[in-house]
């Protein structure tokens, strides 16, 4: 007790420039205690009040590869890190949602996937999620047609695979059939991650397969203000579907205000095969969102909405395949698929969705930070036979969560958590897959790892219960 009561605090500095050049509000991240500060004028970063022992020091700027250092210091002690920065088109990838704790992909535990930077520049054009990661590595995709496609992780699908935008839940009830899809603008998405493994504990015990997780701009994952004003614009087209598109946006920052909006759209027509055109295989898709952020070095909150508007077709199959599925057992795709060959049917969907997300970090005592979040999901979707509506399905959801992340403590780290869920689910129609049902759901999760010298462990557990009250 005497040797903690006379130890010191101790602090890191240095600073961050390009060449000779001093480079101005690059973010330093200290890890353990994940804190964040941004360099001045002159490049010169601190941290101050630490306790004495190791830390991991990581300098990011948007266009510039990251740089990690390791620095000891001791009690009392003032230790001095300096980063050089160079240009680089691919920056090092950081996961933020594999175990709750932000590091490298090729340093987290659980197998995952990570797509940002050129790559999704290159995705820009897919109008749904399975498109996007088809070929992946364990990643493929069930479809009928672009506009429906979804993920098919380690060959789960439905409810074993978990789809979620900024770690929350979307609303689309794609797990129930194969024409309900998991439509996304890639021009609107920073990074795109697939979780495997332990960690996908925290986001739902249906997440058997693996967690997608499309996480938006760059405030999303440093949750801190860029003082001034930057924006983007971007097109793209295509010959082989007639693609056409383009999306642009722009924030503003003020000290530790940040306010953004962004906005575009895509379309394509039928595509083209070796074996001829896809007939009802077009999409169109807009998309705008808005939001406001404060920042500060012990406290976050955000306020978001978003609204996408889309209608894609689903191609017929061939009077001949309908009945091969058939002796296959397929019997309700079957029906489906009968009646998708006789009519011309398409699916126009909408989708509201408002966030409120805060929290605390820099924390003292035992916790590292806490982070709270509620969000809001309207799901629409209408099925137009030869342009009449058929079957209505609208999915309204509340989820809230909230996640608490442990300082290290030795060999121990980890997260833990509680998580919560209201849905009314109701579909008319021909085809109405199920009553209007109500979903309340309640889980308790954790997540801890202990890092040995040679040997990394991780457990976890999930203690959910699902109330389901189907109506008539």
């Amino acid at each position: 007790q005497d040797q903690v009561l006379a130890q010191k605090a101790a602090s890191i500095q240095g600073a961050v420039r390009v060449g000779n050049t001093p480079l101005h509000d690059a973010t330093v991240k200290l890890n353990p205690g994940n804190r964040t500060v941004q360099t001045d004028e002159a490049g010169h970063y601190e941290f101050t009040d630490l306790a004495p022992g190791e830390y991991e020091l990581i300098a990011h700027q948007h266009s510039f590869a990251e740089q990690k250092r390791t620095v000891k210091v001791g009690s009392g002690q003032t230790a001095r890190s300096d980063f050089s920065l160079n240009f680089a088109p691919i920056r090092q990838e950081v996961t933020v949602t594999a175990t709750g704790r932000e590091e490298s992909t090729l340093e987290t535990f659980s197998s995952v996937t990570s797509l940002d930077g050129q790559e999704l520049a290159i995705l820009d054009s897919a109008p749904a999620v399975g498109e996007m990661l088809d070929h992946g590595p364990g990643i493929a995709k069930r479809r009928f047609g672009p506009g429906s496609s979804r993920p098919v992780v380690r060959g789960f699908d439905g409810d074993r695979v978990l789809v979620l935008q900024d770690g929350m839940r979307t609303g689309p009830r794609s797990s129930q059939s194969g024409d309900h899809g998991e439509p996304v603008d890639g021009s609107s998405l920073e990074r795109v991650e697939v979780v495997r493994g332990p960690a996908t504990l925290l986001y739902g015990s249906n997440a058997i397969g693996g967690v997608v997780n499309v996480i938006t701009r760059h405030h999303e994952l440093e949750q801190h203000a860029h003082e001034g004003v930057r924006g983007h614009l971007g097109a793209l087209g295509g010959t082989n579907n007639a693609l056409g598109g383009g999306n642009g946006g722009f924030e503003i920052g003020k000290g530790n205000y940040l306010f953004w909006a962004s906005g575009g759209g895509q379309r394509t027509g039928d595509y083209n095969t070796p074996i001829g055109t896809i007939g009802n295989s077009g999409t169109q898709m807009i998309q705008t969102s808005t939001g406001f952020g404060r920042y500060t070095d012990k406290t976050f909150l955000t306020l978001s909405y978003d609204l996408q508007d889309g209608l894609y077709g689903v191609p017929s199959a061939p009077e001949e395949e309908g009945h091969d599925h058939e002796h296959e057992g397929e019997h309700d795709h079957d029906h489906e698929g009968e009646g998708h060959a006789h009519e011309n049917v398409r699916i126009d969907w909408r989708r509201h969705n408002a966030r409120f997300t805060g929290g605390f970090r820099n924390m003292q005592g035992w916790l590292e930070n806490v982070r709270t979040g509620v969000n809001y999901s309207d799901w629409r979707h209408k099925e137009l036979e030869s342009g009449v509506v058929g079957t209505r399905f609208t999915n309204q959801q509340w989820t809230w969560d909230g996640l608490f992340r442990q300082k290290k403590q030795g060999v121990l780290s980890g997260s833990f958590g509680v998580w919560g869920l209201r849905r009314d689910f109701k579909a008319v129609g021909d085809e109405a897959l199920a009553p209007p049902v109500g979903q309340n759901a309640f889980a308790l999760y954790s997540v801890e790892e202990f890092k040995f010298e040679r040997i990394r462990l991780q457990v976890g557990g999930r203690l959910e219960s699902n109330r389901y009250n189907p109506q008539g």
